[in-house]
């Protein structure tokens, strides 16, 4: 949906499946403006995937949730996802200054995430985050090839 400011919005609901969560990036990834640059496009397609991944694996498949709630926001200049699953929650402040292992299988979705916000936020008991990015018009221009 499109208003007339330009802003484009997206809500789902999906259920806990990795497939899912492919389906909803490659949707959101439709949503960004074409002369978005790969870079900012790229970041915020990433934040988006590792939280509904994290929604996902821990919120719902381990934490007992039924589904995730996707609302994503395109602007001309701030693009807005939010992702709130029905599960337990989680302490996320210790998180925030673990510095991941770059071979690790796992463990690295909120450093991934918080590289490519401009703002994130965790909202309620840790079932619910909020990530800003806000691309910088020379992200928005059209790239220089070589």
């Amino acid at each position: 949906m499109t208003d007339p400011g330009g802003t484009r919005r997206f809500r789902v609901r999906i259920d806990p499946d990795y497939r899912a969560v492919d389906r909803v990036v490659e949707a959101v990834g439709a949503l960004l403006p074409p002369e978005a640059c790969r870079r900012a496009s790229f970041g915020f397609r990433l934040a988006l995937r590792e939280a509904l991944v994290n929604a996902v694996r821990h919120g719902c498949k381990r934490g007992g949730g039924s589904g995730v709630d996707v609302e994503v926001t395109v602007g001309p200049q701030r693009w807005e996802a939010r992702v709130a699953d029905d599960g337990p929650g989680f302490d996320w402040r210790p998180h925030l200054e673990r510095v991941p292992v770059p071979t690790a299988s796992e463990g690295r979705g909120i450093a991934l995430i918080r590289l490519y916000g401009d703002e994130v936020e965790f909202i309620g008991r840790g079932n619910e985050i909020r990530i800003v990015c806000r691309p910088e018009p020379a992200d928005l221009a059209t790239e220089v090839r070589e």
